[in-house]
């Protein structure tokens, strides 16, 4: 350590882990945190009304500009004139016929899809063309101005670049757009003539329902057309057709063709035959069932009776047999049953007489006659039924073989009956169709040609354009509000964007948060940023106007560095900067007188030869000074020193002439002798040395001295500056004992103020 240095907290002390980081992963905010791990920028309403605060002539001045601009705008453009039309789209009456609940879920729909369709056709460029040429407006601005030189002259259906130029300019004008939830449609033209802009919207909207007119009556046109030539084409089917089933009933004698409803709301064709074919089919048909049943019923008799056993024909009397009627006949039967009821008392007696009298008695001998008789007679008659049975069934059999033969006939004949009458169906299922269609055409021709001859249309001018007598562009009353509210936006985002990008330091809180070291003091800057120092030789506001708050700064600043000395013997004390003009020399010289004013014998050295200025404080010539003092150390300073006109205890050593390289002289010996003597006569050395970061000399000085007061700018120095200062400190191992702010604005920080706020006079004083 130099021996010119005293045990003054140095920079040493400091923790070059406290200077913040300016740049890199964080970022310093307006209180030196980092945006990673510090508080955030703006921690509460009451920092966000500081910046509108700071920057509220700023905002201001946007604010106005930007009102000026759009009124300025509004001056220089040309007035331009709104009317609006109104048209209403009803729904097209044939397409809501049906009517029925199932259609009033698409109502909406198809109206809503209307209304988009004429919203596109109103801006179809057919109609601008005609309301173009109805209304002659190529001979009105700005129309008028869109002719291309080639094309001058010619019609817009021979001029395809000028069309295409007036479309788009008419496009441009035109604004046609749907109420939300009606059936309306508005159209709006703007112009710089009111009655040009009301015409083009009623000639515009008239053109649309002419056009649509029109459309509906070609169409319809087109429809009557085609369907009379339809009609022609299918008359003749028709007539071919019902000649064709006329033709065929006469040929196959079948009629009878008859409608029938479907039940299904439709019409169903039913051909009903009345022909003898199909009658005697069905006579036949129930006559083999009977001659079948018959020939069935014969054969089982005959077949029961061929067993010859009189029991079997007795019984064949209580079955229910249809036909044989004529074999076992009542009489025949009878007969039978009386011979078998004289047989049975015989036999009887037969067998009495032959267990009485034996075989050989005459009685049972005529017995035994009579019983040979009765059945004889028996077999006679069984035999003769037997006969008629066998009759019958022959018969019966011959019947049925001549019924089915006339059946097969019939089927046959039935059987072409049928291809016939499939072929008839199919004639007259073709016949009525084609008179239906033919129908259904014709009444649809009769329709349209009825439709042909209505001119109402669902389209109607509600509420025809009037000529304005204001013009939509420029509005003022819309223009200035909306202008004056986008200024104040962008005032409020340029002040926050400045005071994000502004590195500036500003308050003591922002040195300290940045180094980790303190503000000694704090400087006010009045009078419209000009600080209130005087430079005419020998003033101070020290001395002129003690009770300023000014003065009370230094005063401050003073007891603030006797606090920080450690041990007493601490006097030599450097004042420098990181760059020029940020007032280290006039604060030297207030802070000389301040530490005179306390009966201290004060020298005050202008160490910046590159740009001395103390000595025009003082009133004397730069003619000797320093340079030549450490140019010739055998001599005494005393021979070069400057009292102050007013206190006797402050002196000054002027910077002398300028030498070549004054860095070379802080670092001789005869600079340490210098400050060896200064310590031993005085009781402060004050020493100003050039700005810190563009020269050397204030860092080679610093090393020799007792104390380092860097003197900052508020709203100059910026962050970076500060830091490689602090740095730079750091490493030449000078005793920084802290920072004095210099410039300080009230209205940033009226919490920082000196003395009594409540006086107001204390600049008029300043300039009494």
């Amino acid at each position: 350590m130099n021996p010119n240095q005293s045990n003054w907290r140095s920079a040493d002390d400091v923790d070059v882990r406290s200077l913040r980081p300016l740049h890199g992963s964080g970022s310093i905010d307006r209180r030196g945190a980092t945006a990673t791990d510090g508080p955030e920028q703006y921690e509460s309403l009451r920092d966000l009304l500081g910046v509108l605060k700071k920057y509220r002539w700023t905002i201001l001045i946007v604010a106005l500009s930007t009102v000026a601009l759009a009124i300025l705008v509004c001056l220089v453009i040309t007035p331009k004139y709104e009317s609006t039309a109104i048209v209403e789209v009803n729904q097209d009456s044939s397409s809501g016929a049906g009517g029925g609940p199932s259609d009033s879920g698409n109502q909406s729909d198809d109206v809503k899809t209307e209304v988009e369709t004429d919203t596109a056709i109103l801006q179809d460029y057919t109609l601008a063309l005609n309301v173009i040429h109805d209304l002659h407006l190529m001979e009105h601005p700005p129309f008028s101005k869109v002719h291309i030189a080639s094309e001058r002259g010619l019609p817009l259906d021979r001029a395809p670049k000028t069309r295409t130029k007036v479309l788009k300019l008419f496009a441009k004008s035109l604004k046609v757009e749907s109420v939300p939830d009606t059936r309306l449609i508005q159209v709006t033209f703007r112009n710089q003539d009111p009655v040009i802009a009301a015409s083009v919207v009623n000639t515009l909207s008239r053109s649309f329902i002419e056009d649509y007119l029109q459309r509906r009556a070609r169409s319809t046109n087109d429809v009557s057309f085609w369907i009379g030539k339809e009609l022609d084409s299918l008359k003749k089917q028709v007539e071919d057709s019902e000649k064709a089933l006329a033709d065929y009933e006469h040929k196959t004698g079948l009629v009878g063709v008859d409608i029938v409803s479907s039940g299904q709301g439709g019409d169903g064709l039913a051909v009903q035959s009345h022909s003898v074919v199909l009658d005697r089919l069905n006579i036949l048909n129930q006559e083999l069932t009977t001659a079948e049943a018959n020939r069935i019923s014969s054969e089982a008799v005959y077949r029961l009776v061929q067993s010859q056993n009189p029991e079997v024909v007795l019984g064949l009397g209580t079955m229910s047999i249809s036909s044989g009627g004529s074999v076992i006949s009542q009489g025949g039967l009878d007969l039978l049953r009386s011979l078998r009821a004289q047989e049975i008392p015989l036999k009887t007696a037969y067998a009495d007489l032959v267990t009485k009298f034996g075989d050989d008695n005459p009685r049972l001998i005529q017995l035994q006659n009579q019983i040979k008789t009765v059945d004889a007679e028996i077999q006679a008659e069984v035999k003769k039924i037997g006969d008629r049975a066998r009759n019958d069934y022959l018969y019966a059999k011959e019947n049925e073989d001549a019924v089915r033969g006339q059946l097969k006939q019939q089927q046959e004949a039935a059987n072409n009956l049928t291809d016939a009458t499939v072929q008839l169906q199919v004639l007259a299922q073709e016949a009525i169709s084609n008179r239906k269609l033919y129908e259904g055409l014709f009444s649809q021709l009769h329709q349209a040609n009825v439709t042909a001859g209505i001119h109402a249309t669902r389209l109607a001018i509600v509420d025809e354009g009037q000529v304005a007598g204001t013009p939509a562009i420029p509005n003022y009353f819309l223009t200035i509000p909306i202008s004056l509210a986008v200024g104040i936006f962008l005032g409020v985002v340029f002040a926050f964007a400045r005071e994000n990008m502004d590195e500036s330091v500003f308050l003591p809180e922002d040195v300290e948060s940045a180094v980790n070291l303190p503000v000694m003091a704090h400087l006010p800057l009045f009078a419209n940023g000009k600080t209130l120092l005087p430079v005419s030789p020998g003033q101070s506001v020290l001395i002129s106007s003690p009770d300023l708050r000014l003065s009370e700064a230094f005063r401050s600043l003073r007891t603030a560095i006797l606090l920080s000395r450690p041990v007493l013997d601490c006097k030599t004390l450097l004042l420098t900067s990181p760059l020029a003009a940020d007032g280290k020399t006039t604060i030297s010289y207030n802070l000389a007188i301040a530490f005179a004013q306390q009966g201290n014998r004060v020298l005050l050295i202008d160490g910046d030869m590159r740009n001395a200025n103390l000595h025009r404080y003082f009133g004397v010539p730069n003619l000797r000074g320093l340079s030549e003092a450490l140019a010739s150390p055998s001599k005494s300073i005393e021979d070069q020193l400057v009292s102050h006109p007013l206190m006797e205890n402050l002196l000054l050593l002027p910077a002398g002439s300028k030498p070549k390289l004054p860095a070379e002289l802080f670092s001789s010996s005869a600079f340490d002798q210098l400050l060896a003597e200064a310590r031993a006569s005085f009781d402060w050395v004050l020493i100003d040395s050039p700005p810190f970061l563009p020269f050397t000399d204030a860092a080679i000085i610093s090393a020799k001295v007792d104390a380092v007061l860097p003197v900052l700018r508020s709203g100059v120095t910026s962050r970076a500056m500060l830091t490689s200062t602090t740095k730079m400190l750091h490493r030449m191992r000078a005793p920084v004992i802290g920072f004095v702010l210099n410039g300080v604005k009230d209205n940033i920080s009226p919490h920082y103020g000196y003395g009594y706020q409540g006086k107001q006079e204390d600049y008029e004083l300043s300039q009494a």
